[in-house]
């Protein structure tokens, strides 16, 4: 679910602000969000997926899997 709402996330705030964009230079929608946000998709991916893992090791007291979690998100925040 967590992976399902980063993408809905992503197409909604991307999709806005490109719709704005589009309006104030008067290119198309597609054109702008390609251009400009399309690159993102991996980024908004892979931070939903590290809060969800997030989420369900907080749940337990396993300190090597949030261990684990934290450093996959300094490396999905450094890159």
């Amino acid at each position: 679910m967590m992976v399902l709402g980063g993408c809905v996330y992503l197409l909604l705030n991307t999709g806005l602000v490109s719709l704005v964009i589009s309006l104030a230079e008067g290119l198309s929608l597609r054109e702008i969000w390609s251009s400009c946000y399309e690159w993102t998709f991996p980024y908004f991916l892979a931070g939903a997926a590290m809060a969800g893992l997030a989420s369900a090791a907080s749940h337990g007291t396993n300190l090597g899997v949030a261990l684990l979690v934290v450093s996959a998100m300094y490396f999905v925040y450094a890159y």
